[in-house]
């Protein structure tokens, strides 16, 4: 029960980012564009408008997840089989978006690259400083997925296969 109101708790979290984020982005865009004019180029405008068609495939994404979650939580608990039919089921569905980590992660660290690049005047910018912001943003993706890869290890799997033995022993 812990791990299902876990699993809840944190899709609305990153439900709540992604939306959040769908609000930021063009005002962000807008503000940084009427600051400094000189960003406003072709790419500047891709990158944003990138970000915003990721951040609602996301969200849509996500409010899906929400929605099946919430789906299993409604169903009526009868006995003990049930219950760990529907915790292995949202194990599943845990694993399940854990699969596409790498996919996201490589996904938000080359739009955030994108946008070093649209944001970065090249003439007169120095390449260490670009290259700086490059290594921070790989730095931070790369402590973002080994975090989010080791409580997957050392939480998730282990849950999942306790789920599993527990609905063997049920029959």
């Amino acid at each position: 029960v812990n791990a299902f109101k876990h699993r809840q708790r944190l899709l609305s979290y990153e439900t709540f980012a992604l939306v959040f984020g769908l609000i930021l982005t063009p005002l962000f865009s807008v503000v940084n564009f009427l600051y400094r004019p000189s960003v406003g180029t072709p790419l500047y405008w891709t990158s944003a408008i990138l970000h915003l068609v990721v951040l609602a495939v996301c969200a849509v994404l996500a409010f899906r997840r929400m929605k099946r979650q919430r789906e299993l939580a409604r169903v009526r608990v009868e006995n003990l089989r049930q219950q760990a039919e529907i915790s292995l089921a949202s194990l599943e569905a845990e694993r399940r978006d854990y699969r596409w980590l790498p996919w996201v992660l490589g996904l938000w660290t080359g739009l955030a690259v994108l946008s070093v690049a649209a944001n970065t005047p090249f003439h007169g910018g120095s390449f260490a400083a670009v290259s700086l912001r490059v290594g921070m943003i790989l730095g931070f993706f790369a402590v973002v997925g080994a975090v989010l890869w080791r409580h997957y290890r050392v939480n998730v799997l282990p849950d999942y296969a306790r789920q599993q033995e527990i609905l063997r022993q049920l029959g």
